[in-house]
């Protein structure tokens, strides 16, 4: 993952490049783990597009990670290493 910003704010829409590119028939699926949450779940799947945007509801540090999965296969990378973004 990558342009991830350090912060956002509850309510604003916040975006994020996923990857810089796909080739075709991947997609990224993304997961978010909120704050005080224990697992990671997901926040979108099947993406196909770069940049996603994504909406905080509630202060709080979140993180965020993506893979990279090629449909056609059913196979996928592993997690990208979380990025970090803190609401207020």
């Amino acid at each position: 993952m990558c342009n991830v910003p350090r912060t956002a704010h509850v309510n604003a829409a916040t975006s994020f490049q996923v990857a810089s590119a796909h080739h075709a028939g991947w997609v990224a699926d993304v997961q978010v783990l909120r704050p005080g949450a224990a697992r990671w779940a997901w926040l979108k799947t099947d993406v196909t597009a770069t940049w996603v945007t994504f909406t905080p509801a509630r202060k709080g540090t979140y993180q965020l990670r993506a893979r990279l999965r090629d449909k056609a296969a059913g196979k996928a990378s592993g997690f990208s290493p979380a990025s970090t973004l803190k609401v207020s």
